[in-house]
């Protein structure tokens, strides 16, 4: 049996698992590979609808796995923040404040009340988490983890 040292990391299923504190390693890592899949989607997003299913489909998953191992720390909700932002407004995979003057109610109503559909990310977060705990205090299996 191989022992790890103090602070040696292993990857396992895409996240650093070691025996020092990785949240920060992996919250780094995890944002860089969804810039670089939002690379690749910029090129087919026409219009800020587009932009707004695109980050949906591509950020939220990876996003919501890494939370499920760690919290999220302030930075990298902020950075998270101003990705939607950059890449929804100026197709631009920077993570850099910028400023809008528009509604932040718009950009996280439903489409069908006549915002554009982004999924906030503390949210679905949220939601996530309670999912979990109301599966766990029932007993019940998450069909979907099972998948």
């Amino acid at each position: 049996m191989k022992v790890y040292l103090f602070y040696n990391r292993v990857p396992r299923l895409g996240h650093q698992v070691g025996t020092g504190d990785l949240a920060d390693a992996n919250w780094a890592v995890r944002i860089r590979t969804v810039q670089r899949r939002l690379a690749t989607a910029t090129r087919l997003a026409t219009s800020v609808t587009f932009r707004a299913q695109i980050l949906n489909a591509i950020l939220l998953p990876g996003i919501l796995f890494t939370t499920a191992v760690f919290d999220t720390p302030a930075w990298a909700a902020q950075e998270l923040r101003n990705l939607q932002r950059q890449f929804l407004w100026r197709h631009s995979l920077s993570t850099e404040t910028s400023r809008h003057k528009v509604n932040p109610g718009l950009f996280y109503t439903p489409r069908a009340a006549g915002g554009i559909g982004l999924i906030s990310i503390p949210v679905a977060v949220k939601a996530q988490r309670i999912k979990h705990a109301l599966l766990w205090l029932t007993q019940r299996s998450d069909r979907y983890a099972v998948a």
